[in-house]
């Protein structure tokens, strides 16, 4: 019953997700631009109504929200992008779903990662993380606080629950960058999913979503 119940929330928050997803290390990482505006979701915050309109509740799960710099540990952007990660908790914790938050400063490694294990969702917000090339030739990885870049070695020795969804909020993540926003085919749009997700389903995630709507994690819960 817990796993069937898990489906279809994550079926519901995917839903969401794809209505306005983006079709879109080795030599020292970089992070993506900061000047790409936050963007807002008005389709994913119709059709996550099915969501919040719902009795749906998945205790016994457990989800891990990572916020991460932008503009600076206490930059408005960074906060902003901080108090829709807090809303999405609430939300999360509304249907019975054990919650961990992490917002830089408090971006420890070592603390996600434990509370990774056995979680059954992941959400990041922050910058994507590419080798500063343009195109770049690789991207992946987290960019957290005090200049800590997570690599693709370091996500897949991540244990999250069987099935787990991870969910990322950044440049090329779902594709397209502040770098080149509307200038790359699909072909390097999927290139780039494939790159950025591999990781995550090689450390047992059964689903990865991404995009890059500031109010991304909100809208797909319904604030």
């Amino acid at each position: 019953m817990f796993r069937r119940t898990l489906i279809t929330f994550s079926a519901l928050f995917a839903a969401a997700v794809m209505l306005h997803a983006e079709d879109a290390q080795r030599s020292g990482p970089a992070v993506s631009p900061a000047h790409v505006p936050a963007l807002s979701a008005p389709a994913a915050h119709r059709s996550a109504r099915s969501v919040s309109g719902t009795s749906l509740r998945i205790e016994g799960a457990r989800a891990v929200l990572i916020g991460a710099p932008i503009d600076g540990d206490r930059g408005a952007w960074t906060l902003k992008e901080i108090e829709s990660l807090k809303a999405t908790a609430a939300t999360l914790r509304r249907y019975g779903v054990e919650v961990r938050e992490f917002y830089t400063p408090d971006n420890d490694w070592e603390q996600i990662a434990a509370a990774v294990k056995g979680a059954h969702f992941l959400m990041y917000r922050g910058h994507g993380v590419y080798d500063g090339g343009n195109p770049p030739e690789w991207v992946g990885g987290f960019s957290l606080a005090k200049h800590q870049f997570i690599s693709d070695d370091q996500v897949r020795a991540l244990e999250p629950a069987e099935g787990a969804v991870v969910m990322l909020f950044g440049c090329y993540t779902a594709g397209n960058s502040g770098e080149d926003m509307g200038k790359i085919n699909l072909r390097e749009a999927r290139r780039r999913v494939a790159m950025y997700s591999k990781p995550f389903i090689e450390a047992g995630f059964g689903a990865y979503y991404a995009n890059w709507h500031g109010d991304a994690f909100s809208a797909i819960t319904h604030q």
